[in-house]
């Protein structure tokens, strides 16, 4: 960040943070509030302990909202506000089963479009001194802190959004991007946010260089890797040694996962005597998409 932008910017000062989901954006607020950044926290739903009704409910009515609940579960340490929705939510859910209306793609985009919505009320009334948002749930954000000469930064999770087009144009399986009715509109929006934020965070130096090949300016766009959790992920000292190679898929979009490539390269090797065992632990919408798979 230049001098121009940390003029006035204290360390405790208030950043508001918009998530219309989850991501990894508990990590950042996390790590912003120990920094000792206050953090306005707005998303539909979230949880920083589950509601004690839940031990009313019998123990198998309680486990699958106990299960889903615990997707937006993260008990924050330091100086946070958090702003919830839940109508934003609810109106999601209700919208992808409602018979006859626009379901996941156009529930979603609605979604990030409420969010947008409550975020720039936000904007209006706090005026924090940096907002943070992600993809198609900032444009209005934006838009209403430029106008109050407050700091923009984009959280991008992806690559610019044409290299996703070419992408998807090049290899067949991703084809299903292309068939969205909602994608002119989702870009105009990616677009709008690119150009209304002062910073842009990648998570990857090839999503970094995605943007800088269009034009953007080397000081705009920042990598900042996302990492691990060395006390969940620590390497073994010893493998075992297995005849197939045995992996666990975890996620719902497999196809941007690369598990179409990552067959077509085991299928390949099959004559070597590589042979391939997956494990799934969600269901999702991409398994149409590999019939010859034995889950």
């Amino acid at each position: 960040m230049s001098d121009e932008y940390k003029n006035g910017l204290s360390a405790n000062s208030s950043i508001l943070v918009s998530h219309a989901g989850k991501q990894y954006v508990h990590r950042l607020v996390q790590g912003l509030l120990a920094n000792g950044w206050g953090i306005l926290f707005c998303t539909p739903i979230w949880f920083q302990r589950l509601p004690s009704w839940l031990r009313l409910l019998p123990p198998s009515i309680r486990r699958k909202p106990t299960s889903e609940l615990k997707k937006r579960l993260f008990t924050f340490q330091g100086n946070l506000r958090l702003i919830t929705s839940p109508i934003i939510a609810l109106r999601k859910e209700l919208t992808e089963r409602i018979p006859g209306r626009p379901r996941v793609n156009g529930a979603q985009l609605n979604s990030e479009k409420q969010q947008d919505k409550f975020a720039a009320r936000l904007v209006e009334k706090h005026k924090p001194k940096i907002v943070v948002g992600y993809e198609i749930a900032s444009k209005r954000t934006f838009t209403a802190a430029r106008s109050k000469k407050i700091v923009t930064v984009l959280d991008l999770a992806q690559i610019h959004y044409q290299d996703i087009l070419e992408i998807a144009e090049r290899y067949p399986p991703m084809d299903y991007i292309l068939k969205n009715p909602y994608l002119e509109e989702i870009n105009a929006r990616k677009q709008s946010e690119y150009e209304s934020a002062d910073f842009i965070i990648t998570l990857s130096s090839y999503a970094r260089q995605s943007l800088l090949r269009r034009g953007f300016p080397a000081d705009k766009v920042y990598e900042v890797n996302l990492g691990f959790d060395v006390n969940l992920f620590t390497p073994k000292r010893q493998y075992e040694s297995r005849e197939e190679l045995r992996l666990l898929i975890c996620g719902t979009d497999m196809i941007r996962k690369g598990l179409g490539l990552l067959i077509q390269v085991l299928k390949n090797l099959e004559h070597q005597g590589f042979k391939l065992k997956l494990r799934r632990s969600s269901n999702t919408v991409c398994l149409p998409r590999f019939p010859y798979l034995d889950f």
